[in-house]
């Protein structure tokens, strides 16, 4: 999966973004907590690799977002017993 992060302009259309990429319900609460609970429930969906385009552009507009981002991936990665999501980060 490729998710282009290039063209954001707030943390809101960030993740309404994710929601579109990772295929979230309606019921998606827009904030990185939700995002967690959604990536645990929807663990036996989710792609192995996930591409990030624009990191750059993302870390720079929005740094406090970019960094839980990266944390709720890694805490995806450390809880999970069955998958597991690698970021390439490409700039």
């Amino acid at each position: 999966m490729i998710i282009d992060l290039g063209n954001i302009n707030s943390p809101q259309e960030l993740h309404l973004k994710l929601k579109t990429a990772f295929h979230f319900g309606d019921d998606y609460g827009m904030n990185w907590e939700s995002f967690i609970v959604f990536l645990k429930a929807e663990e036996d969906n989710l792609p192995y690799e996930v591409t990030l385009r624009n990191w750059k552009i993302l870390e720079r507009d929005f740094p406090t977002d970019a960094e839980l981002f990266k944390e709720k991936i890694a805490d995806f990665n450390r809880d999970s017993l069955e998958s597991e999501i690698g970021i390439e980060q490409v700039f």
